[in-house]
């Protein structure tokens, strides 16, 4: 994909998506950016940080987007430079919150004006505020999935609700992943001593700082619950298996002295009253009786 670009008096915002080799051969005829910063620009995955040079930032961020088919958030990387009159971000995958800031920025003086009219330092708080609102949406979805497996939890269970909270474990862990790196990335932020965030910006920076605090808060909350209901699951679960297993214990119980005296009456030897025309109801009513009497210990017992 091209290059994007849009401008607003001395400020200019490129844009880079799916970043081709000749992009980064143009990045670096055009900027004298450290060598090993475009060597982070090519790599994978790196890990958030933010490296502070004379003349600009670098900054490696992580965006959460949830994988459908691996009903995982993933993490993916936006890379920036920031320096006097520039703004340059790059990213691989396609990151809505960002391209819909540019196309805003595009369409309208206004938001030029606001967003743009005060530096690259400020630009690039907008980006990043952009980007750290839009973490929240997937908090709450995660926050709404937990709240429904606990109210299933205790309605039924089965492989399902395991398979459940077992995705939503690991959706949890991996969010997790890609939000803490980011928290000391923008702690440092506020404190960036440079001509592109003054001592102004640091209140704005710290605001950011404090969106993903609550962030973390929320998903440290989210961990705990769904910690505690996965351990809520298994007694359960053992719960209910021991009531199955009681109930099949105290079945064969009683089965098993019926079994031994229909067994012996089932046997062609002489047996008592078996010359009796009402043997038969009288060996059912033994049966009977003695089940009876098994109940009703079991009941006295209370394991029944």
């Amino acid at each position: 994909m091209p290059i994007k670009i849009v401008s607003h008096k001395d400020l200019t915002w490129y844009d880079i998506s799916h970043p081709t080799r000749h992009d980064i051969d143009w990045l670096e005829e055009n900027f004298s950016f450290h060598p090993l910063d475009f060597e982070d620009v090519v790599s994978r995955l790196q890990r958030p940080k933010l490296d502070e040079y004379d003349d600009y930032l670098f900054v490696v961020l992580h965006f959460p987007v949830f994988d459908k088919q691996q009903q995982v958030t993933q993490p993916a990387e936006i890379d920036i430079f920031v320096g006097e009159g520039f703004l340059i971000t790059i990213h691989v995958s396609k990151i809505w919150p960002l391209e819909r800031f540019f196309e805003a920025c595009e369409g309208s003086e206004k938001v030029r004006e606001d967003d743009m009219g005060l530096g690259s330092g400020h630009l690039l708080y907008r980006v990043m505020d952009k980007l750290v609102d839009n973490f929240f949406p997937i908090a709450y979805k995660i926050e709404r999935n937990v709240q429904a497996i606990e109210d299933e939890i205790f309605e039924q269970s089965g492989r399902e609700t395991v398979e459940k909270i077992s995705l939503l474990r690991r959706d949890i862990i991996a969010y997790r992943r890609i939000v803490k790196p980011l928290i000391p990335v923008i702690s440092r932020l506020e404190y960036v001593k440079s001509r592109l965030i003054g001592e102004e910006l640091e209140l704005y920076f710290s605001d950011i700082g404090d969106a993903l605090a609550r962030l973390w808060d929320m998903l440290e909350d989210q961990k705990g619950i769904i910690e505690s209901l996965n351990d809520t699951y298994d007694s359960l679960t053992t719960h209910r298996t021991n009531e199955v297993i009681r109930a099949l214990t105290v079945i064969s119980v009683i089965m098993l002295p019926l079994t031994l005296l229909s067994g012996i009456y089932g046997m062609n030897v002489h047996l008592p009253i078996g010359d009796w025309p009402f043997a038969f109801e009288a060996v059912i009513g033994m049966m009977v009786l003695l089940a009876t009497l098994m109940v009703g210990f079991f009941r006295h017992k209370k394991w029944i």
